[in-house]
């Protein structure tokens, strides 16, 4: 992968789409104020969008598979500073993924919260996923650091596949 990052005249690239260094603040504060007026979703969607874009890019420029995106996709979590990603389950069959994010940055420095917070990072993956699949898919936070548990777990899958009156899929959907 690190063939696929350039650094050159005030621009990074990585797999030839333009990345920029924001303070980890940044994101906190937006979702901090999207939260008021209970617009945060909106993290989701845009982030889910871009990974899409981003990963759909990837699959059509560079030819990636699922494998390659296991492999090297955590190592470009951790590169990004979200944390460390831990696959749990991954049924290319059913479209169906669980994985966990270990020290979600987001989480610790967002701090205590009651529900889940991480709609950046469950945006992306969704969206990541969604191109590699092929298949439109959404994801939920079923555990979250903030919360006071020991990581952040996600599941994906399609959308007709979630429970429409889980308070869950209600919220973060």
């Amino acid at each position: 992968m690190h063939k696929q990052m350039i650094i050159n005249a005030g621009e990074v690239k990585i797999f030839d789409n333009n990345v920029v260094l924001n303070p980890l603040s940044t994101e906190v504060s937006l979702y901090t104020e999207l939260k008021k007026t209970n617009q945060e979703k909106i993290i989701y969607y845009s982030a889910k969008k871009a990974g899409k874009e981003w990963f759909g890019n990837m699959i059509n420029k560079y030819g990636m598979k699922a494998k390659d995106v296991m492999t090297w996709g955590p190592e470009l979590i951790d590169l990004g500073g979200w944390g460390i990603v831990k696959p749990l389950e991954a049924d290319m069959m059913k479209k169906e993924f669980t994985f966990e994010l270990q020290k979600s940055t987001f989480a610790r420095q967002y701090g205590k919260s009651t529900e889940a917070v991480d709609y950046y990072f469950r945006g992306f993956v969704t969206g990541a996923w969604s191109a590699i699949t092929n298949t439109e898919l959404e994801g939920i936070e079923i555990k979250c650091a903030a919360k006071g548990d020991a990581t952040c777990k996600f599941l994906l899958k399609e959308k007709t596949k979630f429970d429409s009156k889980d308070p869950l899929v209600i919220k973060q959907l």
